[in-house]
């Protein structure tokens, strides 16, 4: 759970700077293989992290998509701000393109931009998925 905290504080301090982002949900597992979460959220998105066998994923959800069920990771993420990344974890590289475009992802899920952006994305996990 330290892991992810700093990381938080690192990457995304952002988030907590003005109101609107709350933690709805933690956990850490009773070793390392089963990790640790944090469930980020806000009035437009859900920011989902995770440490598990000490790998960060950062995931993220539409509160306007209808079925509440598509999180996309930061692979995709990338993609859709037009850079090549060529995995989700939060390596050093990830991460500092997360700091740098943190603010850019949570207007792109944001009422206005959200079903276009979801939309994109979902092309692009398809793409993903027919690659892999």
């Amino acid at each position: 759970m330290i892991t992810l905290l700093t990381f938080l504080i690192r990457y995304c301090s952002r988030l907590f700077e003005q109101p609107g982002f709350k933690f709805r949900d933690s956990g850490v597992g009773r070793n390392q293989a089963e990790g640790s979460y944090i469930l980020l959220e806000s009035d437009e998105v859900q920011i989902y992290l995770c440490n598990e066998r000490d790998e960060i994923t950062w995931q993220i959800s539409s509160m306007y998509d209808s079925h509440r069920k598509n999180w996309f990771s930061f692979d995709l993420i990338a993609q859709l701000l037009g850079y090549e990344v060529g995995t989700g974890v939060m390596d050093t590289v990830n991460s500092e393109l997360l700091l740098k475009n943190l603010d850019k992802i949570i207007v792109r899920f944001g009422k206005g931009e959200a079903l276009t952006t979801l939309a994109k994305l979902s092309e692009l996990k398809a793409a993903r998925a027919k690659r892999i």
